[in-house]
Formats: structure tokens, C-alpha cells, sequence
């Protein structure tokens, strides 16, 4: 609502903009003041119309120029300086007991470094500002609103202290009544209203604020003007009430208190009163029986008694002249009534004009812009995305933010169709670190099992059929992932320099092959991270006390066929002491993420929501983005980051213990705190190519459910997407969602949930 509002009002200020700028330029060719009146009256009722009809601002063609000219840009820094990959640390580093010598090792494998702030410095300012970033709308909004409040309460203030005033000064003028009712019949007044005097200092005006309509005179008026100059001020005043001027008024208070910040409201505001002024003079001169000479010698008569007593400004309900401190406006009004021949008081020209002014505003206030191309209130069912392609053949895709509480119509069962893991029992369906599994043929669910280090092979209906990999051969050493492998077939792999393995579809073992690693020192080796579906291998390389890392595609023998160039590592602070060298990962610091996604293989960093896809040879493809506010982590959310990664203490633990945490606490607190926290979590892609982007979870906010942003084949964003509260998502098929879960007793299962894709992606691809 509140990215409505604000379009809304920017809306507003440009059709102002517009409309005032045309009616002035109007007005110099017009001279008809009712004519011109109406015009400034229909800007006003221009801004006031709800906007209802959401109107893009730019053309669909317009986004794609918006971000050309960045493509050449982006391609350069990629053959330069890619980005680097990785799965996301879980959590911050444990910490050794005391008198481990060995290295701290970040879970993590590369994040490209960010701008750092030391937690004793500047985390404060990083967390305000960051602050002022992230709720920049919602405070604009507010003081928006809290300004049209006080104007409005302003008005009601004095308001009723100016009904007070008429209660306790104004007097009935039974002379100056009569006069009135003689003008009123002239100027085809049903009913005359009530004419009274007052000795408070006020200028003659018009007051309604409910109720009857009141004529005021000023005494000092009754007592310096002859009777010609009091039919001259009486016929002006009811002119106002003729043109029912009282009801605009409550069109101007709408507007001003609606858009006070708005510079175009109050200036046209001006103009049409103005306007009003001398539609007023030129009534009064018919209705008063004057000549143009005698009522502009009454109109300087009135101005002199006024610049003699100085009133206060009348309330915003009063119809008054503002116009006689003003020269120029005075001059303009005195040329009108000496120029413009008086028309008949009950000429319908005035109605049709305001009928036709009022009714063009009304068309053109009911629109709004918006840069979605849509309502923001819709869900996002439909791609939202402006694709462009260089003479690079790279195309950049721009995706809008999805609304907040938005979610794609898919759905996921609420119940899993089928449960791996037991309390006790036969020891088959005892898991125990269940770090990976995938979905073959018929059903059949393969769990690799880190405990045990071997494969379990279950059915479709969750029965245990077969262990794999358990001696021999194909015995495995510090398993670490299961995939499928071409051909219905399943590989595994463990440490990287013990290879990787592939079994038939029956079990059997087929072979084990190692990545290629020449010219790199023995205990410099590629790491398998995912498989596609040709059977091409992505792998990365990270060296210690080297700061980036290399990413590369292997084929099914390990050869190197591609490579997608040196990325930047995971930042961090190294601290040594004496022989010992431990290292921090920067808290809330950036993690490389990557996949193979169909054909080309992804690579982003979770602190910028944009994702790079890399052709098989190497080239890059296509640019992936999604908007997002960065959002700062404060103080207390880094002493809570440090605190979990600290050991928790007891009563009865020995001093040594307590010594060794603050020492550590130490340590943490040098470490360099991220200027932002990660703007997601990982990435991982489905078995139909679609992409899922797992969004981040601030401190303290943490969901109830995991909620990840999805993104077509071709990169165009479809919306958000809950799947249930797990441990870790295994594999996402075209129907299915395999998951890790661990219950409140730790005890582990694999369970198989329903997706039903047709609630809106059909249509979309």
C-alpha cells in the first residue's frame, strides 16, 4: 500500500504539473474569468479524483533501453572478474575446544569481498543508515500523512474559533439586509442570505461551514462607506454566493490538506481565486446597477479602508478577497471591471464550462502510473520481466520485487506422500546424517547416509531394497553427495581426491573417475558440486591463503571443457598467533552460490540479487535480476551472531573455560561485520529448469516456512513460492519436492511432498 500511495502522489504531482502549465497558458488567450475560474477548478478536482486505474509509465520497450546501456558493462566485468559460487554456511564457525592448534575452516567454500565496517566503529551507522534505507517509503508516507493531519486539524482550529467569534460580535444589519435582498433578486438568488455586521477585525467575505450561508460586513465598512460603495461591497459578496464560491472552498481545503507538500496545488489555489475575484466584479457591476467607473472608484475605496486597518487572514472556509495587498492582482481586477462587458447573471456559459473543465479532470485523475505495469496488489502469476540483447547475444532480465505476501498459485500437499525414518526399529530406517538423496525411476528414493557411508535404496512406498557402496570397490570414504547420472544411472562422491563413482540403475558398480588436476599441486584439488544432465560435472577449486577460487565444467572422464574463469573468494579476517593461523568468515558476509541450470551453469553471490548464466563453452548467456532493499544488520543482531557462535556456559565449568570464550569473544568482536545482510539464501534449480532463489531470514524474523522466489527457464520471475518448515530441500522435481527433516527428538526422515504446478504456469511458458 504504501508503494501505491507514493506512485500516487507522484502521480499527482506530474498531472498537476501538467494541467496547472496548460491552464496558464490558456488564460493568457482567454479573458473570460469564469472560463479561467473553472479551469484552476478543475486542476484542483483533478488531484482530489481517486486514482483507481493503475497506467504504466514507460512503454514495454522503454525497460529494455533503461538497461542497455549497463550490457557491455556487465560483459567486460565478467571476462575481467566473475563472480564466484558456493553453497551458503549454515551458520558461523564452531569453536575449538582450548589447545587445538589446527585452523578454523569456514564452511563456506568463496564469497566475492564487500565493504566492511569494524562492530566497535561504524556498526551503529551502518545499522541507521541502513534504517533510514529500508523504511525511506514507509517515513515518507507517514509524513505525508501526518501533515495532511495537522493541516486538517489546523483548519478545524480555527474554524471554531472564528464560529466563536460570529457568536459573541456579529449583529444583524437590518439596512444593509435590505439592500441585499435587492441585489439578491437581481442576481436570481432564491433565498438571500443572512447580512450582518461585526466590529471584530474581519473583511467583508462569506462564511458557510454547515448550515445557512452568512453575508459579514465589517462596522468600520458600514460607518466610512455611502450607500452607492455598501451596494457595491453587498453586490460582490452575494455574486460569491450566486457562484456558490463557498463549496469550492471545501474543494480547496480537500486538496491542500490531501497534498500540502504539493507546490502546484497551492500556487493554482492562488490563481483560481484570482479568477473567482474578478468573476465576482463583474457580476456585482450588473448586479449593483453601477457603472464599470463608479464600482472600480468603490472597488479603491474599500482597498484604502483595508490598507488602513490591517485584518488578519480569513479562515480557509471564508470567501474573502486576498488580492488587496497585492498590486498587481488589484490592477489586474480594476482592468477586468473597466474592459469586460457585464454579462447576464444567469448566463449558462459558466456551468457548461465548469461542467466540462470539472468532467476532463475527473478522466484524468482516475489514472496513476505505475512501473510494474500493473496493480501492486495483484499477484504475480505472469513473468514480470524486461528482457534486452546486445550485439553480444547477452540478454539482461530486470524483475520487479514481488509484492509482499504475494504467492504463486502452486501448491504443495500438506502432508508428505511418503516418510523414510524411524524412531527405532530395524536399523534400515534408523537416519542418521542423511546428507543427501535423489528420486530414480519408478520412485525409488536413494539416500546417501554420511554415518554409515553408504547409499540406501528405498521404493516408492518407503521400503528399504538394497545398501549401496558398503565395501569393496565401491566403498566409500566421507561420503558427501548423491545425484542422478545419466542413463537412470546414480553417482556419488566423497573427499575429492577419492573421485567420483557411478552405479547402474540396479545397484551395481560401474566405475569411479577423479577430475583432471594437472599443473596444480597435489593438495590443490577440484571439488564436484553438481551434475547436469548430459552427465558434464561442475567443479571448483579454492586454495588455502589464495582469495579466489576457479570454476569449471568437466565431462564425464573429468576433463576440463570449460572454464568460467577466477571468482573472488569468501572475505574474512586471518588472525595468527604464534604458530597458530585461525580465520573468521565476515559476519553476515556474502557467499558464492551456483547450479547447473539446463544447458548453462549459474553463478551468484548472495549479496546481490543478480545471477549470471554461463553458456557450455564458457560464454556468458544471460543476466538474471530481481529488485531488493539492502537491509543493515545492527548491533544487537551481530552480539546475537556472536553469541551463537560462542560455547554456552555453566555455573560449574572451570575458570580456564570462561578464560578461553572471552578470548574468543575477543577474536569475533575484531572481525568485519558486512555492510548488508545477504539478500538470500541459496540457490538451487528443478528438474523442468525452473530456477528457485531460497529467500534470506533476518534475525529474529525467522518464517514458519521456508520461502523461495522462483524464475522461469528463460529467467522471468513467476513470484513466490512456500514450500514446508525442513531441514534442507534434497531435489525439486517437475511434481515433487524431496526434503530433510529433523523433528523436535532429532530424529531424522526423507519425505516426499506433492507440487501441483497448474494454479498459473501453464500459461506462462
Amino acid at each position: 500500500m504504501t508503494d501505491i500511495l507514493l506512485q500516487i502522489g507522484a502521480t499527482k504531482l506530474a498531472l498537476a504539473i501538467a494541467l496547472a502549465g496548460t491552464v496558464w497558458g490558456v488564460q493568457r488567450c482567454v479573458k473570460r474569468p469564469a472560463t479561467v475560474h473553472a479551469l484552476w477548478l478543475m486542476v484542483l478536482v483533478a488531484v482530489l479524483v481517486p486514482a483507481v486505474v493503475p497506467l504504466r509509465i514507460l512503454p514495454e520497450g522503454a525497460e529494455e533501453e533503461a538497461v542497455a546501456q549497463s550490457e557491455v558493462a556487465v560483459q567486460s566485468e565478467v571476462v575481467a572478474q566473475s563472480e564466484v559460487v558456493a553453497q551458503p554456511a549454515a551458520g558461523p564457525p564452531p569453536v575449538p575446544p582450548e589447545g587445538v592448534a589446527e585452523e578454523v575452516v569456514v564452511q563456506s567454500e568463496v564469497a566475492p569481498p564487500v565493504g566492511v565496517a569494524d562492530i566497535g566503529v561504524s556498526g551503529g551507522g551502518i545499522a541507521s543508515g541502513a534504517w533510514l534505507t529500508r523504511n525511506a517509503k514507509p517515513l515518507v508516507a507517514l509524513f505525508w500523512l501526518l501533515g495532511s493531519a495537522g493541516y486538517l486539524a489546523s483548519t478545524v482550529v480555527r474554524t471554531v474559533r472564528f464560529q466563536r467569534t460570529l457568536a459573541r460580535a456579529a449583529r444583524p444589519a437590518p439596512q444593509l439586509q435590505r439592500l441585499a435582498t435587492g441585489i439578491g433578486d437581481t442576481l436570481g438568488l432564491q433565498r438571500v442570505p443572512r447580512v450582518y455586521t461585526t466590529g471584530a477585525r474581519v473583511r467583508p467575505l462569506v462564511w458557510w461551514a454547515g448550515g445557512r450561508v452568512r453575508v459579514l460586513i465589517p462596522a468600520l465598512f458600514v460607518a466610512e462607506l455611502d450607500e452607492t460603495e455598501l451596494r457595491a461591497v453587498l453586490a460582490h459578496e452575494l455574486a460569491h454566493v450566486r457562484r456558490r464560491d463557498y463549496l469550492v472552498r471545501m474543494v480547496e481545503l480537500l486538496a491542500c490538506s490531501a497534498y500540502w507538500w504539493n507546490p502546484v496545488v497551492w500556487w493554482s489555489k492562488r490563481r483560481m481565486r484570482a479568477a473567482e475575484e474578478s468573476s465576482c466584479d463583474i457580476l456585482a457591476v450588473a448586479a449593483s446597477r453601477l457603472t464599470r467607473d463608479r464600482y472600480a472608484g468603490s472597488l479603491l475605496r474599500v482597498v484604502e479602508i483595508m490598507s488602513a486597518a490591517p485584518v488578519p487572514r480569513a479562515p480557509a472556509l471564508a470567501s474573502a478577497a486576498e488580492s488587496c495587498r497585492d498590486s498587481r492582482r488589484l490592477e489586474q481586477r480594476l482592468r477586468t471591471v473597466l474592459a469586460t462587458a457585464s454579462p447576464s447573471p444567469t448566463a449558462g456559459r459558466l456551468r457548461a464550462a465548469s461542467a466540462t473543465a470539472l468532467a476532463f479532470g475527473l478522466s484524468l485523475g482516475l489514472v496513476y502510473c505505475t512501473p510494474s505495469g500493473r496493480s501492486a496488489l495483484a499477484e504475480p502469476q505472469v513473468p514480470i520481466a524486461a528482457m534486452v540483447k546486445d550485439s553480444a547475444g547477452i540478454r539482461i532480465i530486470e524483475n520487479a520485487s514481488p509484492p509482499e505476501g504475494s504467492r504463486l498459485n502452486w501448491r504443495i500437499g500438506p502432508e508428505p506422500t511418503l516418510s523414510i525414518g524411524q524412531v527405532a526399529g530395524e536399523g534400515a530406517y534408523l537416519l542418521h546424517d542423511a546428507i543427501d538423496a535423489t528420486r530414480l525411476s519408478k520412485g525409488r528414493i536413494v539416500v546417501a547416509e554420511q554415518s554409515t557411508q553408504a547409499l540406501r535404496v528405498f521404493d516408492a512406498q518407503g521400503a528399504f531394497l538394497a545398501t549401496w557402496g558398503g565395501a569393496g570397490a565401491d566403498a566409500f570414504a566421507e561420503l558427501r553427495e548423491v545425484t542422478r547420472w545419466p542413463g537412470d544411472s546414480i553417482a556419488a562422491w566423497t573427499t575429492p581426491h577419492r573421485g567420483i563413482s557411478v552405479f547402474a540403475s540396479d545397484g551395481s558398480f560401474g566405475r569411479t573417475f577423479n577430475l583432471e588436476n594437472r599443473g596444480n599441486p597435489e593438495w590443490m584439488y577440484f571439488k564436484p558440486v553438481s551434475v547436469a544432465g548430459n552427465g558434464s560435472v561442475l567443479a571448483v577449486m579454492r586454495a588455502p591463503d589464495v582469495d579466489t577460487v576457479v570454476v569449471q565444467l568437466r565431462d564425464g572422464e573429468g576433463s576440463t571443457t570449460a572454464s568460467f574463469g577466477t571468482h573472488p573468494s569468501t572475505e574474512g579476517r586471518r588472525f595468527v598467533e604464534g604458530e597458530r593461523r585461525r580465520w573468521f568468515p565476515t559476519i553476515f558476509g556474502r557467499e558464492p552460490v551456483y547450479a547447473t541450470w539446463g544447458d548453462l551453469v549459474v553463478i551468484g553471490s548472495t549479496d546481490r540479487y543478480e545471477l549470471k548464466a554461463f553458456r557450455a563453452d564458457g560464454t556468458l548467456d544471460r543476466i538474471v535480476r530481481r529488485g531488493h532493499v539492502p537491509r543493515a544488520p545492527t548491533r544487537a543482531d551481530v552480539a546475537a551472531y556472536i553469541d551463537r557462535a560462542l560455547p554456552q556456559l555453566r555455573p560449574d565449568m572451570p575458570r580456564a573455560a570462561f578464560e578461553n570464550q572471552q578470548r574468543w569473544r575477543r577474536r569475533y568482536e575484531a572481525v568485519p561485520v558486512a555492510e548488508h545482510f545477504p539478500v538470500f539464501e541459496s540457490i538451487m534449480t528443478d528438474a523442468i529448469d525452473h530456477l528457485w532463489v531460497e529467500e534470506y531470514e533476518f534475525p529474529g524474523e525467522e518464517r514458519p516456512v521456508k520461502l523461495w522466489t522462483v524464475f522461469d527457464p528463460a529467467g522471468h520471475m513467476l513470484g513466490f513460492v512456500e514450500t514446508p518448515e525442513v531441514s534442507g530441500v534434497y531435489e525439486i522435481g517437475e511434481d515433487y519436492i524431496l526434503t530433510r527433516v529433523r523433528d523436535e527428538q532429532g530424529v531424522e526422515y526423507v519425505k516426499l511432498w506433492p507440487l501441483d504446478r497448474s494454479g498459473g504456469i501453464a500459461d506462462h511458458r
